[in-house]
């Protein structure tokens, strides 16, 4: 069993929701259409989720996240 990212469990369930979109590869714009929130709304749930992981960018937040489901 691989360890858990620092914080991963920190993520509330909309900031999962956003993360596993972000994962998909999707915008802020096309997150924020499934969802149904603001784009602003958004931004503040993929800053955290930066925040949480410790990642650098949305990319290394999607590879993380990933891993650590792995």
């Amino acid at each position: 069993m691989s360890a858990v990212r620092p914080g991963a469990l920190e993520l509330s369930p909309r900031e999962r929701e956003v993360v596993h979109l972000l994962c998909e590869g999707f915008t802020d714009r096309e997150i924020a259409a499934s969802l149904y929130l603001s784009q602003h709304t958004v931004q503040t749930h993929v800053r955290r989720i930066l925040y949480v992981l410790r990642a650098r960018n949305r990319t290394h937040a999607a590879t993380l996240w990933t891993r650590q489901l792995a």
